[in-house]
């Protein structure tokens, strides 16, 4: 396992890593893995004045590790080595078929205010994607990880909608939603998918968002249940939602604000999930 770790104070990974499923007795110190939508110092650099903010209001510890991989991050919360996690919609829904006593509590909203969010594909330019949708050219996708709500799942869902699927299309999990977007606007690929929000990024470049799904939960916070305490995760979302507008300012994506959120959420999602999937599982590898 590919690991880079940030610690809000330095302590040893074999510390994170030992003794899953602790006691019930409430932890000292927390381990949380954010999404790994963009590179390792870009990520932690959002997270960081989040989790400062937390440190100096709760009774206990929250420290950053990276992880690059989805599977990865699902298998450590799942078996106790990490005790909170960012999860999108479909990595989570995965998970949590298998680890039901992960718990999500926390959801954050987008800059309309919105608990949810699109996933979108990116084109290289309009002509571009009207040759694409009239089969006048070879549609090769550019995707992030097979595990991302925005990766192969939704992209074959809204490919089916112009009656074409990534099932017989030529793909390749670039990792990241920055990859992806890199790639379309670089000409590496003329098609992609990605979060709506990355999307508009590179429209200033030239691309352009051509197609969304409709709204789906957002990004949440998921407790591992065995390893956090209750009183812990209310605390957790309470100071979140109750944080000062100036503070929310340096949070990046995450400033504009937060709510609570179950596992009842996911339901019209997994409908979604089994669509897609009743034409097969996602594929693993690549095949460009």
């Amino acid at each position: 396992m590919r690991l880079c770790l940030f610690l809000c104070r330095t302590i040893a990974a074999v510390a994170i890593f030992a003794s899953p499923f602790p006691s019930n007795a409430a932890k000292s110190e927390l381990t949380f893995v954010p999404l790994p939508l963009e590179s390792a110092e870009k990520t932690i650099a959002t997270w960081r004045p989040i989790i400062d903010y937390l440190n100096a209001e709760l009774p206990f510890k929250i420290s950053i590790l990276y992880i690059d991989k989805y599977k990865e991050i699902q298998k450590a919360h799942s078996e106790g080595k990490i005790d909170l996690a960012l999860y999108g919609p479909l990595p989570y829904v995965e998970v949590r078929t298998r680890a039901p006593h992960l718990e999500p509590f926390l959801v954050f909203h987008d800059a309309s205010g919105s608990s949810t969010y699109r996933c979108a594909l990116l084109a290289q330019s309009k002509e571009t994607w009207e040759y694409l949708r009239k089969g006048k050219m070879p549609l090769r996708v550019a995707l992030t990880q097979p595990q991302s709500t925005c990766g192969f799942l939704s992209t074959d869902y809204l490919l089916q909608q112009e009656g074409q699927t990534l099932r017989h299309a030529k793909y390749r999990y670039l990792g990241r939603h920055d990859a992806v977007g890199e790639a379309v606007v670089g000409g590496e690929f003329p098609l992609g998918g990605l979060t709506e929000a990355f999307g508009k990024r590179y429209e200033t470049l030239g691309a352009i968002v051509v197609k969304t799904t409709d709204p789906i939960p957002g990004f949440a916070l998921v407790a591992n249940t065995k390893t956090v305490v209750r009183e812990q995760i209310e605390s957790i979302q309470t100071t979140i939602m109750n944080a000062p507008s100036p503070i929310r300012e340096r949070w990046g994506n995450y400033r504009f604000g937060a709510s609570l959120i179950t596992d009842d959420h996911y339901e019209n999602f997994r409908k979604l999930v089994r669509l897609v999937l009743s034409s097969g599982e996602i594929p693993q590898e690549n095949n460009d």
